[in-house]
């Protein structure tokens, strides 16, 4: 009988009464993986720093508010420093341009077609003025010469202001008052004595009106006056119309009211005068024939 000879002596590598070991894979032994390194030099910023950018502590790059790792380096930005730009760094520095839409594009277009020359020059314009204001600032704190100036000047623009908004008018005294016509005992000089138990009374006609005169040129723009006889007011007609003429040239017509109580009326002499016709050209009836004011009183302003 013929021997059979072992099996496993046909397995090559395998010594025959050897174990033929388990068919279980090989542990994978885990590899480091390397990332490029960092640099260790920090370096300008990339793009330009805005305001809130968080500026990367290992390679100096700014990035926007929200990010969390540095988009050149890959540090964490959690404790990154937030860019501050200057006061005057922000008004000299070209903000970047955003990339438009179409439409926006086409709309751009018609305006740089219709833009003036002068909305071309508002952004120098702009600067220069905060320049100048700058350096005004600067000196005005430093320069005690340059700051009593401005100052009085301050003072005088301001005063001219108020002079506008809240004016203030001193009294005007004719030296001399003549009229065309008068009653006895009524002068014309009666209506600017500064009293109001006198009065100036004249026919209704074309004689009804007094001449104020004065001894330099005064800016007259305003007057009080009285209408009729003081104590009395039906005694008398009232004047209805006044027709003044300015030594300017200019004239003026003036409607009053049937009132005893002073009328405050705007002259409108434009500019200084020497002498006033006051004409009374309509009158309210009373039982007279006559015209009568009680006063006129004139001013300017300060």
């Amino acid at each position: 009988m013929a021997t059979v000879p072992d099996a496993s002596a046909l397995v090559v590598g395998v010594t025959p009464g050897q174990r033929v070991p388990s068919a279980q894979p090989e542990a994978v032994v885990p590899q480091e993986v390397r990332r490029p390194p960092r640099p260790t030099k920090k370096t300008a910023p990339t793009r330009i720093l805005q305001p809130g950018d968080l500026i990367c502590g290992d390679c100096g790059e700014g990035n926007p508010p929200n990010r969390r790792f540095c988009s050149r380096c890959g540090a964490s930005l959690l404790t990154a420093e937030k860019a501050h730009i200057p006061w005057w760094k922000r008004i000299f520095r070209r903000r970047p341009k955003q990339a438009p839409s179409a439409a926006e594009a086409l709309a751009g277009t018609a305006r740089k077609r219709k833009r003036s020359p002068l909305a071309k020059l508002l952004p120098l314009v702009r600067r220069v003025v905060a320049v100048a204001l700058l350096v005004g600032g600067l000196l005005y704190a430093s320069v005690g010469p340059f700051r009593g100036y401005v100052n009085a000047r301050v003072d005088t623009v301001k005063t001219a202001v108020m002079r506008r908004v809240h004016p203030q008018y001193t009294p005007v005294h004719p030296f001399q008052v003549t009229d065309g016509a008068e009653l006895k005992d009524h002068p014309g000089s009666a209506l600017s004595d500064g009293f109001t138990n006198t009065f100036w009374a004249a026919p209704v006609g074309d004689k009804a009106f007094v001449t104020l005169k004065f001894d330099h040129s005064v800016d007259v723009s305003r007057a009080l006056i009285r209408t009729g006889i003081s104590g009395n007011f039906q005694g008398s007609d009232r004047p209805h119309e006044l027709h003044l003429v300015y030594s300017t040239g200019k004239t003026q017509d003036v409607s009053l009211d049937d009132k005893p109580d002073p009328q405050e009326v705007a002259f409108k002499a434009g500019g200084n005068v020497t002498s006033i016709e006051i004409h009374v050209t309509s009158v309210y009836r009373a039982q007279s024939d006559s015209v009568a004011i009680t006063e006129i009183e004139l001013f300017s302003k300060k």
